[in-house]
C-alpha cells in the first residue's frame, strides 16, 4: 500500500501520504485543497486493500450518510438470526491535517535504512576559494620567501619548514598548510596532562578569513586503536586529503610512543662493612 500512496501522493501536487501501522491510522499533510482532491482515490484505495471494512467517516463526500448511521427497525427474522460473525478489522481511519510552514514532512524510513544511514559519515564540505590566488600562485610566493624557511646546512642537505601546519617539517607544496588545506598531527600538553591534536582547515570559506577561528582542532584518542580509527573516519571517510592518510598514521604513532616514560629502577646501595 505504500507504493500507491506515494504516487497518489505525487499526482496531488507533493501531498505527504503515510499509513502509520502502530496508530492504525493514514496521515495526509498538504494544502487543503490537495488533501480534498485525494478523498475519492484514498477511498478507492481503501475499498480494494480493505473490502470488508467500513470507509471511514472523513473520506465520505459532503451530504451522504455514513454506513450504518440510518436506523433500520428490526425484524422477526432478524431477531431470529444466529450471532453476527466477528467484524473484520477496521481500515486505518484518514485524518488530515493542517501544513506546517516551517518543517517538511517526509515518509518514515525502516530502522535498517535509518541505521546504515546514521553509520556511514557524509562527506565533508571543500572550503571554497577565498583568495584571489590559487594554491599554485601561493606557493610559488612562499617558495623562496618565508619566515618558516629553514635553509640546509653541511649536515642536513633539505630545507626544513618551521610552519606550525607543516605535517612533517619539509617545505614543499605537499605538506605545506599555508599553500593548501591545514592538515598536521601534534602534541599538545595542557598542565600536566599530554593529549594528541588534529589540525584541520574549517569547512566554512568564510571561517578562514577570521585567524582565531580558521583551523578546527580534534582532539585524538591516546589508545591506537580510538585514534586510528578517527584518523580514517577524519581523513579517509570524509575525503580529506587522502594521500596524506599514512604520513598521518605514522605521525600518530610516534606522538603516541614519545609519551611513554621509562621507568627508572633504583638499585639499592651496598653499604661498607
Amino acid at each position: 500500500l505504500t507504493p500507491q500512496l506515494r504516487t497518489l501522493g505525487d499526482r496531488h501536487g507533493n501531498l505527504v501520504i503515510a499509513a502509520q501501522q502502530a496508530k492504525g491510522v493514514i496521515m495526509l499533510k498538504g494544502s487543503k485543497e490537495s488533501i480534498e482532491g485525494a478523498k475519492p482515490a484514498l477511498r478507492e484505495l481503501i475499498s480494494e486493500y480493505f473490502p470488508d471494512a467500513p470507509i471511514p467517516a472523513e473520506l465520505e463526500p459532503e451530504g451522504s450518510e455514513a454506513p450504518g448511521a440510518a436506523s433500520v427497525a428490526p425484524t422477526a427474522a432478524a431477531a431470529e438470526a444466529p450471532a453476527a460473525a466477528p467484524r473484520a478489522a477496521p481500515a486505518p481511519a484518514a485524518t488530515a491535517k493542517a501544513p506546517k510552514p516551517s518543517t517538511a514532512a517526509a515518509p518514515r524510513a525502516s530502522p535498517s535504512a535509518s541505521a546504515a544511514v546514521q553509520a556511514a559519515p557524509a562527506p565533508r564540505r571543500r572550503p571554497q576559494q577565498t583568495s584571489f590566488a590559487s594554491p599554485d600562485l601561493l606557493w610559488e610566493c612562499t617558495r623562496r620567501n618565508s619566515c618558516f624557511i629553514r635553509r640546509p646546512t653541511l649536515e642536513l642537505r633539505r630545507v626544513f619548514s618551521a610552519e606550525p601546519h607543516n605535517l612533517v617539517g619539509l617545505h614543499t607544496a605537499k605538506y605545506s598548510g599555508t599553500a593548501s588545506e591545514v592538515l598536521n598531527v601534534r602534541p599538545a600538553k595542557r598542565g600536566i596532562k599530554e593529549k594528541i591534536e588534529l589540525l584541520q582547515s574549517h569547512s566554512k570559506a568564510s571561517r578562514r578569513r577570521r585567524p582565531k577561528s580558521a583551523v578546527v582542532i580534534t582532539g585524538l584518542s591516546k589508545c591506537p586503536k580510538q585514534g586510528l580509527r578517527q584518523l580514517d573516519r577524519e581523513i579517509g571517510e570524509k575525503w580529506y586529503r587522502r594521500g596524506l592518510l599514512d604520513i598521518a598514521k605514522e605521525k600518530y604513532r610516534k606522538v603516541q610512543k614519545s609519551f611513554k616514560t621509562k621507568r627508572r629502577t633504583r638499585q639499592p646501595r651496598r653499604h661498607g662493612k
